[in-house]
């Protein structure tokens, strides 16, 4: 079995935590505190596919396996969610158009870029910018 590297980046002198907005929301608020000044420049790309069925979970784990391997070093795969009939893959990354594009790569090649909505936001920001499709101008969400 293939050893899963970058799901747990180790991020120096930083504390991250995830909490909910609400006992319902599956919104999640990144809080960094660190003393170094490159970590206040990373952001996380979300990568949301939808429609999303839950029975997919092999197939969400093999995605971001592919990720994994071949994102540039400057990018961390952080991690998937699944429900609300979407799928989200979270990216931290110093950036965040690089690493989307070489994201669009992997998922066009494993037919999957019909369903793909992407968008990156600050790591401790709350709103997302949306990234993809290009020239789509709705906002993104999370669910």
């Amino acid at each position: 079995m293939p050893r899963r590297r970058g799901l747990r980046p180790r991020l120096p002198a930083a504390v991250v935590r995830s909490r909910a907005t609400s006992a319902f929301a599956a919104e999640r608020q990144v809080v960094i505190q660190t003393a170094d000044p490159r970590m206040q420049e990373m952001a996380q790309l979300v990568l949301q596919f939808s429609p999303w069925a839950s029975g997919e979970f092999d197939r969400l784990v093999a995605l971001e396996d592919e990720l994994i391997a071949m994102l540039s070093e400057q990018a961390i795969v952080d991690g998937h969610d699944m429900g609300s009939n979407e799928a989200n893959i979270f990216i931290h990354t110093a950036d965040p158009q690089t690493t989307l594009q070489e994201c669009v790569q992997v998922v066009g090649k494993l037919g999957l870029l019909s369903l793909l909505s992407a968008g990156h936001r600050p790591l401790g920001g709350n709103r997302y910018v949306r990234a993809w499709p290009r020239g789509d101008e709705s906002s993104f969400s999370v669910k």
